[in-house]
């Protein structure tokens, strides 16, 4: 097991469903500390990541951040779910209805808010597949 000391680590990967990319950051600490920021569509894998590190360093603090960005030609489509946005809409009108002096919602407010933005079909197994050999590289 290795103890784990100042590094920094970062791996990218195109993939079919965009440019994937690891990065990790260590300094050293008394103990393992591990802090992950991932997709959602990756929070599945926490665990896989936390036992593969555990088995490779005895103590540290680990800051780990996996980004998927889409690839140019994927990244100008930008589908909405509608009934997710309905329902969001309709949550935040009775909210405005029984408060007073809210601040008006703008569309990217919306856009960011998690579920409305559609992301085109991806194999999730296939990313996994792709982020566990990247981050394990």
């Amino acid at each position: 097991m290795i103890q784990s000391m100042t590094s920094f680590a970062r791996e990218s990967v195109s993939t079919t469903q965009g440019v994937l990319t690891v990065e990790l950051r260590s300094v050293n600490h008394r103990y393992l500390d591990c802090s992950f920021k991932l997709p959602d569509l990756l929070r599945a894998l926490e665990p896989k990541f936390r036992e593969h590190i555990g088995k490779t360093l005895a103590r540290g603090k680990l800051d780990c951040s996996i980004r998927l960005q889409a690839h140019p030609a994927q990244a100008n489509e930008i589908q909405v779910d509608q009934s997710r946005l309905e329902a969001l809409l309709a949550a935040t009108r009775m909210i405005e209805q029984q408060l007073q002096n809210t601040a008006a919602i703008s569309a990217l407010d919306v856009l960011q808010f998690p579920g409305i933005c559609v992301a085109t079909e991806t194999s999730e197994e296939e990313l996994q597949r792709d982020v566990m050999a990247l981050f394990s590289a």
